[in-house]
């Protein structure tokens, strides 16, 4: 968070939004019938933090490249998500 408690990057505002607006939908997926089924903020954190402990466990670190190879879906902002930074993946979310 910069002086002014705003983020000033997008680890800090995913963290900020998701510790002020934690049960709010995030995103949406349609189903199979056409209706969208919503996870949360809370839930996008957790599996945020998931992921980013997981490419912690396999060696990825701070200035390390990560590539996501993806298709406009909520995987893929999980990941970039998880890739910006927090390294090393202590508490973040949870």
């Amino acid at each position: 968070m910069s002086k002014s408690n705003e983020p000033d990057n997008l680890v800090a505002f995913l963290e900020g939004s998701v510790a002020k607006y934690p049960d709010r939908p995030l995103f949406g997926t349609r189903n199979s019938q056409g209706e969208y089924e919503w996870i949360t903020y809370a839930q996008v954190g957790k599996r945020v933090d998931n992921l980013r402990a997981g490419l912690a466990g396999l060696g990825v670190g701070k200035d390390d490249a990560v590539g996501i190879i993806a298709g406009n879906r909520t995987e893929w902002a999980i990941g970039a998500f998880a890739s910006y930074g927090g390294y090393p993946p202590w508490r973040r979310f949870s």
